[in-house]
This record gives structure tokens, C-alpha cells and sequence, in this order.
């Protein structure tokens, strides 16, 4: 009987035991932090989640995640886990969370989202000098992108002009001449001689007749012709004007569809060679 008492004894102290050495959610979190700094991710992530499954609506597990992500380069997981961990958090916890998503935003080359972020960082933390820093270099990243994507703008306008204006020269160039054909015309007409003398006075008289009214013929195509270069000038100037007009319409429709080609242009580098201007830190994301 007291063996049994003493086995029942030893196994409500070992499960009391273990119960007062179980680690806490502040003991999880704080060897997450640990391996976090020693480089150790994964580990550090494993014990993340055990925390969070103990305090799932503890703001600042939801924070370290989001750094874990972003050290992977995990860029959207980090935003998510950021962005959850702000419903959950204060001011200060936000101004954090927006600097990082701002980084992670920059890391992505999405630069405008990244600029949003950082001021909605600023003003929850006015006096940051590293949210300040990388707000100034946004914005010169930004204004040399809207350069390029103007000089963009232009060059394609000039070649668009240029395009046209050849259009127009071989088209003229490729129209039969009405003096050719008037020549043409006269030399068939001259083409049969007279057969004796007697015709050939009539056929003289013919001829001087026909020539009149050949001239007259001659200055109403000339009348007519000028008439028509002046209509097609008219027609010309005003194609000219409608194109003129058309190509300031495309600078202004297509001036956003330059701008985002050339920010995918420059994503597409960043993503290649991560830039190196952002927060003069040893790591870009804030801890909690």
C-alpha cells in the first residue's frame, strides 16, 4: 500500500514538475528573438509559432514573423505579417510596421506604395531619422524614374512624328504627274501625218483650231490643278494639325503606361542587384 502511495506521490510531482517548467508565450517569444539575432531563422520561426499558438492575438509575434519573412526575402509574407500585426498593435507598434512594409515595398520596386509607408511611419514617429532617410531617397528614386519615363515619352513622340511625315512623302511621291499625261496625249494626237496637200491645209487648220482649244483645255487643267494642291494643302495642313494634336493626346493618355513600364523595367533590376541606399543600419527591418 505505501509503495503505491509513494508511486502515485512521485507522478503527481513529476507532472507538477513539468507543469511550473513549461515555458511561457514571454519565454517562446524571447528564444525566437535569440535565434532571430544569431542568424538562425527557421528556428527562430518554429518558436514563433509555438507562442503564437499559445497568445494567437499577441501583436508582437505577428511583428517578428514579419521580420523573419523578410530577412528570406519573403516580401509579401512580411507585409501580411506586418500589416495583421498593426490591427492588433498601438502607435508605436505601427510606426515600426509601416517602415518595414515600406522597405519591403522598396525591396519589391514597388517605390511609389513605399513612399506612402514611410510617411504614414513619420507620422506616427516624427523624430525617426532612418523613416526620414529613406522617405528622401523614395523620392529622388522616384523623380529620376519620372525623367527617364518623360525623355521615354518624348523619343517615342518624335518617332511617331517622323513615321508620319514619311507616310506622307511616299504617298505624294507615288501620284501620276498631269503634265506627263497632257504630253503623253499631244504626242498620240501628233502621231498620224496628212495624206496630200489639200488635207493637209484642212488638216492645218484643224490642227491650229485644235491647238487653241488644246491651250484653253490646258489652262482649265492648270486652274483646276492649282485648285486641287490648294484643297490638298488645306487637307494636309489640317492632317498635320489633327496629328499634332493627336500626339499631345497620346502624351497625355500614355504618360502612365511609360511610367509603369519603366518602374517594371527597374523592379526587374532591383530584384536582380538589391539596392544598397536604404537605412544606413546593420539590418533594414526595426525589431519589436
Amino acid at each position: 500500500m505505501k509503495d503505491k502511495v509513494l508511486l502515485a506521490f512521485v507522478i503527481a510531482f513529476a507532472f507538477l514538475h513539468a507543469g511550473f517548467i513549461r515555458p511561457t508565450v514571454s519565454q517562446k517569444l524571447q528564444e525566437g528573438n535569440r535565434l532571430y539575432h544569431e542568424g538562425k531563422l527557421e528556428e527562430a520561426l518554429t518558436r514563433y509559432n509555438d507562442a503564437q499558438l499559445s497568445d494567437p492575438a499577441r501583436p508582437e509575434i505577428l511583428f517578428n514573423m514579419g521580420n523573419i519573412f523578410y530577412r528570406q526575402k519573403k516580401y509579401q509574407e512580411a507585409i501580411d505579417s506586418y500589416t495583421k500585426a498593426m490591427e492588433k498593435g498601438g502607435r508605436e507598434l505601427e510606426g515600426k510596421a509601416f517602415y518595414n512594409i515600406g522597405n519591403a515595398r522598396f525591396q519589391r520596386g514597388q517605390f511609389r506604395e513605399a513612399l506612402d509607408a514611410y510617411k504614414q511611419a513619420l507620422d506616427r514617429n516624427p523624430d525617426d531619422l532612418d523613416t526620414k532617410y529613406n522617405l528622401e531617397y523614395t523620392e529622388r528614386k522616384i523623380k529620376e524614374m519620372l525623367s527617364q519615363a518623360q525623355q521615354t515619352i518624348t523619343q517615342a513622340l518624335k518617332e511617331q512624328a517622323k513615321q508620319a511625315q514619311a507616310q506622307q512623302v511616299q504617298g505624294k511621291s507615288g501620284e501620276p504627274s498631269e503634265r506627263e499625261d497632257q504630253r503623253d496625249q499631244r504626242q498620240d494626237q501628233q502621231a498620224v501625218g496628212p495624206s496630200d496637200g489639200r488635207e493637209g491645209a484642212r488638216d492645218e487648220e484643224k490642227q491650229g483650231a485644235g491647238e487653241m482649244e488644246q491651250r484653253k483645255g490646258n489652262e482649265n487643267l492648270r486652274e483646276q490643278k492649282m485648285m486641287k494642291d490648294s484643297e490638298e494643302e488645306g487637307k494636309d495642313t489640317g492632317e498635320k494639325e489633327e496629328g499634332r494634336k493627336g500626339s499631345e493626346e497620346l502624351s497625355k493618355e500614355d504618360a502612365e503606361r511609360f511610367l509603369n513600364t519603366y518602374e517594371q523595367s527597374q523592379k526587374n533590376l532591383i530584384l536582380q542587384n538589391r539596392p544598397s541606399g536604404l537605412a544606413r543600419r546593420s539590418y533594414v527591418e526595426k525589431d519589436w
